[in-house]
């Protein structure tokens, strides 16, 4: 199945926009005990999603919080990828 031009740029968009959160994550939160066990802001959370969802806007990732980066991450990644941590067979 080919994907569209289009296509492809939105993952690149996305998947750079990730890298970013996860670079965030790295300068600020490494030494936060439990990082993706604590819950995070919900609210902050659905904002992130709600930014990343609008290709081509540029997120700030050092206005949050390394614990909300990582609650952030968690939802992205169930949402976008479900089967890739569980399989379904």
């Amino acid at each position: 199945k080919a994907f569209s031009t289009r296509v492809i740029v939105d993952m690149v968009d996305s998947a750079s926009q990730i890298e970013e959160a996860i670079k965030q994550i790295e300068r600020t939160g490494l030494s936060i005990e439990g990082i993706f066990r604590v819950t995070g802001d919900g609210a902050l959370v659905k904002e992130l999603l709600n930014d990343v969802s609008k290709r081509g806007k540029l997120v700030d990732w050092s206005a949050y919080a390394a614990i909300d980066l990582a609650a952030f991450l968690k939802v992205y990644t169930l949402k976008e990828f479900p089967n890739l941590l569980i399989d379904a067979e």
